[in-house]
């Protein structure tokens, strides 16, 4: 598959947030398009923090059964499982380029399933780090 991206947990919250519209439209636009092409991948942790996010976080909170089912849908997309080698990628872009262990976790994920893409509103927008453009699809 070429052409992939990874999708950070910040984006698949805001198709669930009701707080901003426009954000809202724009994610769930992003979410739309990577479920059609197939092209979206995402890993453990950004599931996870989705779940965290969405029933504890958000104002409108999603109740347990609706945040499960969205995270059962999103297992048809690829999901990258993390495991040693992932975890070695991870410290090593740590020391590199001085970023938080969850950030570089994400970029690691990235890396290692071979998308060419990430997009994120949290990480530094057209930011590159190996080869991984950093995107934030939502300026």
């Amino acid at each position: 598959m070429k052409n992939k991206i990874f999708l950070d947990a910040n984006i698949l919250v805001y198709c669930f947030d009701s707080s901003d519209r426009v954000k809202k439209e724009k994610a769930t636009q992003i979410l739309e398009n990577l479920w059609e092409t197939s092209n979206g991948v995402l890993s453990l942790q950004v599931l996870n923090e989705f779940f965290v996010t969405v029933t504890a976080k958000l104002p409108e909170k999603m109740d347990f059964n609706s945040a499960k089912a969205a995270i059962l849908d999103l297992f048809s997309w690829n999901i990258y499982m993390e495991d040693r080698s992932s975890l070695e990628k991870t410290l090593e872009i740590v020391q590199k380029y001085h970023l938080s262990f969850w950030d570089a976790n994400i970029i690691s994920s990235a890396i290692l399933s071979q998308c060419h893409k990430i997009y994120s509103e949290d990480l530094r927008h057209d930011q590159v780090i190996e080869g991984v453009q950093i995107i934030n699809p939502l300026l």
